[in-house]
């Protein structure tokens, strides 16, 4: 303990680096964890002789969460910010060609690869060779999160012949590594637009089979330095359970807790209308709280015009296509 004017600073050593903190942070600290250990049943609480200021250094913070939805056809990424039954999404980005399915071909073209390599054999005409071997990768796919190497048994292939191989995990990461990246980008990206930085981040919640990877969750927890995903739900089930709760709010069903919640979504993409030479001209900009407006004052393109066809469009493009 160290003295620093007139407030102490505890002085912890942390790895290689030795940060300082005052006692009613760690103090916060300390009741965040007991929160989130127990947050259905406790409460924080302060002595009755603390002063204003120390008693707003262990209000509970507002939480900002990282989700991280890798489906089998698209793979998003969006910034929400937690406050009493409040849900704010700050930022949201994605990317509607990338999904569980291209990882899926990556496997399959590996091993026809490895089939005309072996049998001298072209199985991409054989549509049931070609369905037995995708049935194959899926499986092949989250097996290889808890074993290092994966086998593909399938006999007969293709004219009698039968093909049994493997893969390794580490040659299956090679392969997909730059899909991961990609996953790595679009977080980057989010955090970027969100205007937050990665110790900003109180939780981070990935969703679908393929966010569940375990070279992707490895990344993820590298990225926020050691911050593990949340396993409190079944990535395969989250998603649904969210449409229900919304859609339960929206039909004004009671249920619980899930009636006082207030989601404030954003817009994911840009909105605008044509404008001359085909210009879009955007009037509500992407991450955008909705629901909203926009005004803006336009003229015609022809002098003594009387109508005008009005044509929106969405997305980010200078153009209208």
């Amino acid at each position: 303990v160290c003295e620093k004017k007139i407030n102490y600073v505890c002085k912890i050593v942390y790895r290689f680096d030795d940060p300082r903190f005052f006692p009613e942070e760690i103090s916060s600290m300390v009741l965040q964890y007991l929160r989130k250990v127990s947050e259905s049943y406790l409460g924080c609480t302060v002595s009755s002789v603390h002063t204003d200021w120390t008693r707003r250094k262990v209000e509970p913070q507002r939480r900002n969460v990282l989700s991280l939805n890798w489906g089998s056809g698209h793979c998003d990424a969006s910034l929400l910010s937690l406050e009493d039954e409040v849900f704010e999404v700050n930022a949201t980005a994605g990317d509607n060609h990338l999904g569980g399915e291209d990882i899926d071909n990556t496997l399959i073209a590996f091993f026809v690869d490895e089939c005309k390599k072996r049998y001298k054999l072209d199985i991409t005409q054989n549509k049931r060779a070609m369905r037995r071997l995708r049935i194959q990768c899926e499986h092949a796919k989250p097996m290889l999160s808890s074993v290092t190497r994966a086998n593909v048994e399938l006999d007969p292939l293709h004219e009698s012949v039968d093909f049994v191989s493997s893969i390794t995990r580490t040659k299956f990461e090679e392969l997909c590594m730059h899909y991961f990246h990609v996953c790595l980008t679009l977080i980057s990206k989010v955090l970027r637009d969100g205007e937050m930085s990665k110790s900003d981040i109180s939780d981070v919640v990935s969703i679908g089979g393929s966010a569940q990877i375990l070279k992707v969750r490895q990344l993820i927890r590298e990225y926020f330095n050691g911050k593990e995903p949340c396993k409190t739900m079944n990535p395969d089930e989250t998603v649904a359970y969210g449409a229900a709760v919304q859609a339960a709010i929206l039909s004004g069903e009671e249920m619980g807790k899930a009636g006082d919640i207030l989601l404030l979504d954003v817009a994911p993409l840009s909105l605008g209308i044509e404008t001359t030479l085909g210009v879009m001209t955007k009037l509500i900009r992407r991450n955008k709280t909705i629901h909203c407006k926009a005004t803006e004052i336009f003229t015609t393109y022809i002098y003594h015009q009387c109508n005008s066809l009005i044509q929106v469009y969405e997305g980010e493009s200078i153009h209208k296509r």
